[in-house]
């Protein structure tokens, strides 16, 4: 007589296969034979064997709970990765709750009722937050078309092109917390959000705009050399995310000159067309290189 007595499933009329008897005899449920490919019951109590296959009915056991499990974890795995994922629309810019929105149905009008329509009222600029004009001035619906139209080679040139166009900058300027707002409202912006593939066209050009605000006189003056470095810091983070830098350079480079830093007094001091802040790579290399140097 064999060892051990192989429990092996029935046919589809409920009868054991050769090779072994059933253990719990031929009423034994189909379905449950079904579900257990192979049982072992060892007869002879040896240790070892026991051992054995009770090892081996776990770990079937084990491998049927981790494909149950699979698809649960597959799912968690998926909700947490799209948490991570970079959202469209409006959001790549910090909202806030006072900020102005600007009216849409201006159209068949000269430029100059244009500009006249897309200005703030005055009971909202005397009533709106300071992080509200500076939300509000980046969705000036000319923001990108005074790009367009400029035949102006610097970003920092045409971004002030624009502050002249808009009474939310006039009345950021009388503000006394301008400067410190500007740099909590900055801080928030995740810059992977400008890599989304469905970002839109103007994104970069409301980037660079609210970074050349840094460089205004107004706001950069009221800076100290320490707030100075961690802004530095962040726009050479932000450099490495940010796809098409535009004129992040130019800012950097800008904000090191201000605070007398002799390597950037030297290179702003050769006339440097501002165009080779984003056109030459050498001039890139060489800001991103004292930049690393100035904020240690």
């Amino acid at each position: 007589m064999n060892d051990f007595i192989i429990f092996k499933p029935k046919n589809s009329r409920g009868a054991p296969q050769a090779g072994g008897k059933c253990l719990e005899g031929n009423n034994a449920p189909a379905s449950q034979n079904y579900r257990r490919a192979v049982l072992v019951y060892v007869k002879k109590k040896s240790i070892l064997a026991s051992a054995y296959y009770y090892i081996m009915y776990m770990s079937m056991k084990t491998a049927k709970l981790l494909i149950l499990c699979c698809p649960l974890l597959f799912l968690f795995l998926f909700c947490r990765c799209a948490g991570d994922s970079l959202p469209a629309g409006d959001d790549y810019l910090p909202g806030v709750a006072d900020a102005w929105v600007y009216p849409k149905d201006v159209k068949n009008t000269t430029e100059e009722a244009r500009r006249a329509a897309y200005q703030l009222p005055a009971d909202v600029l005397k009533s709106i937050s300071t992080a509200g004009l500076i939300r509000s001035f980046l969705g000036y619906p000319a923001l990108w078309a005074t790009y367009c139209a400029s035949s102006n080679s610097s970003p920092i040139g045409n971004s002030y092109l624009i502050y002249a166009q808009c009474n939310s900058i006039e009345e950021l300027d009388r503000r006394p917390d301008r400067a410190e707002a500007l740099w909590t409202y900055y801080k928030k912006i995740d810059i992977r959000r400008f890599e989304a593939d469905d970002i839109p066209i103007e994104a970069p050009y409301q980037l660079i705009t609210l970074q050349a605000l840094f460089t205004r006189e107004k706001i950069l003056s009221e800076y100290d050399r320490k707030a100075r470095r961690e802004i530095v810091s962040l726009l050479l983070e932000h450099l490495r995310h940010a796809g098409r830098p535009l004129g992040t350079y130019e800012v950097i480079a800008l904000i090191m000159y201000a605070d007398r830093y002799e390597p950037a007094i030297k290179l702003l001091g050769q006339n440097i067309d501002p165009l080779w802040f984003t056109a030459v790579t050498e001039i890139r290399e060489a800001i991103a290189s004292m930049a690393k140097k100035y904020i240690q």
